[in-house]
């Protein structure tokens, strides 16, 4: 974590960045040492193992970060200080439905590939625009930099930036353990990170991820 920090302070001033331990795959343990070290901030992806560690560990702020399935919404949304996945016109809608007043972030896709969450650039605008209208509160944008298509890292986390400039949105959520450093140099604000604070996932968790 220190060295973390370190790397941090060396790019921007360490109280204007977030930084969110992803422990996806890790056992409820790592998240009780992380916090006894003084992390605050935890990201999940999947609803059943958030709820699972959120039913343990109490004092802390959750944070959603993977794909969202409308179905689970509700119980995301009952534990998640901030969603940082939101995808869709519908969940916006359901997210209003639910009151949900946690931070909300709407993720931006870097590439057109068939199957990727995210908003197109064409209908950023509308998701924007909509989760004002219903009163959510819309703190920023988050995105995940393509490793095989469309927009390469740098182009991506700078037009991320702009985006969020343009739309008058302050948070920027994106950079994980591969490529943080290039993301705050870019204007990140909301760092999700995994292995580079925890180490390798273990190898029986479910799924790989760039974290």
């Amino acid at each position: 974590m220190t060295e973390v920090k370190e790397r941090i302070s060396e790019i921007t001033p360490l109280d204007s960045v977030k930084i969110i331990c992803v422990t996806k795959g890790f056992p409820v343990g790592t998240v009780e040492s992380m916090g006894d070290l003084g992390v605050c901030d935890f990201g999940e992806n999947y609803q059943q193992e958030l709820s699972s560690k959120a039913t343990v560990v109490k004092d802390v702020n959750w944070h959603f970060i993977g794909a969202v399935q409308r179905s689970k919404l509700k119980k995301i949304a009952e534990i998640s200080c901030a969603i940082h996945s939101v995808s869709r016109i519908s969940e916006i809608a359901e997210l209003a439905r639910l009151s949900y007043r946690g931070e909300v972030f709407l993720q931006v896709r870097s590439d057109d590939e068939v199957g990727r969450n995210g908003f197109q650039l064409k209908d950023l605008k509308e998701g924007v625009d909509l989760s004002r209208s219903v009163d959510l509160n819309i703190v920023g944008l988050m995105g995940v930099a393509s490793i095989t298509s469309g927009y390469r890292a740098p182009e991506f986390f700078r037009l991320m930036r702009d985006l969020c400039d343009r739309y008058g949105l302050k948070r920027c959520s994106m950079g994980m353990s591969d490529d943080f450093e290039l993301a705050l140099m870019n204007g990140a604000t909301d760092l999700r990170l995994g292995r580079v604070l925890l180490g390798p996932r273990p190898t029986n968790s479910p799924g790989a991820s760039r974290n």
